[in-house]
């Protein structure tokens, strides 16, 4: 039998589900998690953001870039 490997569906059997998240994605995951818990250390707002995104991949983020472009660095 032949496919076409360029169908959605033939990809999608190709796919984990998995997500690699632009930083942007990230850091308006992460506006939302401070602003419904506030005063959340960054482990905790970490272990949320895992929590609530499971699909996501987090595991080669820049943490240091993401807390300077949210303005987390005083």
């Amino acid at each position: 039998m032949i496919y076409n490997t360029e169908s959605s569906l033939f990809q999608s059997f190709l796919s984990s589900g998995k997500h690699k998240p632009t930083s942007d994605e990230v850091i308006d995951a992460l506006n939302v998690i401070k602003a419904e818990t506030p005063n959340r250390s960054p482990e905790q707002m970490a272990a949320t953001l895992r929590a609530k995104y499971p699909q996501w991949v987090l595991e080669d983020l820049d943490w240091a870039e993401l807390s300077r472009k949210m303005g987390d660095d005083d």
